[in-house]
């Protein structure tokens, strides 16, 4: 869906309701040709494109009392102050995908979309803002089934994990922190590849609308994410800062997972960590029994 040309009048509509995919004019999507071209033309953190991932604040509406729409209007307002003002394309799964009520055909596209539509956060050629704050009496954002998703696959392909010479892309996110003067900020934090047998032991906490359908075909999509992008050929990870003692622990159980590893650098800017000793250490035995370095800063 076309974004930069209709900022502005979106910007004097902060209280009208989404509408369905159905229900929007033709002219609010790119074309074929132009949405080829948007993902070609992105270089030096300038992106045409940006996916939004996000809750559903009700079953049947996303975004019943218009709580997303400042949000995203906030997020578009300092993209482009910060020099993103190349984004033209936007991704919204209920502005994007056909919803229900759908005629047969409209299905069958949507059935098609929901196999891929999470490639949409994990390619080089697309930004990532994921909007986590929820309105009250909703489930947090970290305790959806989708969202946990869309999550993983834009962090195993973000600048922070090296998977040989893979560049990645940028993953920005609008939170609690943010809930009054709409800004945004690039990830420092970027948590450690997750193996899909664990990736579904978490999945079956989170909360889903459509619970056994969605559970299973998100554990399937994520088994197929890991497996066509090569994750478990994983030669070296690297990771700016954040950690505290649980990502290492996660490390250290994915070390023995990746059999092509053989370099971990988990060294910050300014030392920006929070494990201890005895995590490290466990990491580091781990690392020397499997024969991958391990790089960390002077001071944890």
């Amino acid at each position: 869906m076309q974004e930069g040309q209709s900022y502005k009048k979106l910007q004097m509509q902060t209280d009208r309701r989404l509408e369905r995919r159905q229900e929007l004019p033709e002219a609010a999507f790119a074309s074929a040709d132009e949405a080829v071209a948007a993902f070609t033309l992105q270089e030096s953190d300038i992106y045409w494109i940006l996916a939004l991932s996000y809750s559903w604040l009700s079953s049947g509406h996303p975004d019943p009392d218009c709580f997303y729409t400042s949000q995203w209007l906030g997020a578009l307002k300092h993209l482009y102050s910060q020099g993103l003002s190349d984004l033209r394309y936007g991704f919204w799964d209920f502005l994007s995908l056909f919803q229900v009520p759908r005629s047969p055909d409209e299905d069958t596209l949507f059935r098609e979309a929901l196999a891929v539509m999470h490639h949409m956060y994990a390619c080089a050629s697309i930004a990532v803002a994921r909007l986590t704050l929820v309105s009250r009496g909703v489930p947090p954002y970290e305790d959806r089934g989708w969202p946990m998703l869309e999550s993983q696959v834009a962090f195993s392909s973000s600048q922070s994990v090296v998977r040989g010479s893979g560049s990645g892309h940028v993953v920005f996110t609008l939170g609690h922190e943010f809930a009054s003067c709409g800004q945004v900020r690039s990830h420092l934090y970027i948590p450690p590849l997750t193996h899909p047998d664990d990736f579904d032991t978490r999945i079956d906490l989170k909360k889903f609308s459509a619970n056994n359908t969605d559970r299973a075909h998100v554990k399937r999509l994520y088994k197929e994410f890991w497996t066509q992008g090569g994750l478990g050929r994983t030669a070296s990870l690297q990771y700016g800062c954040g950690f505290c003692d649980e990502d290492i622990r996660q490390l250290a159980q994915l070390v023995p997972r990746l059999p092509q590893l053989t370099l971990i650098d988990i060294r910050a800017s300014m030392d920006i960590h929070f494990f201890t000793e005895p995590a490290v250490k466990l990491l580091e035995d781990v690392c020397k029994t499997y024969k991958v370095e391990l790089r960390r800063s002077t001071h944890a």
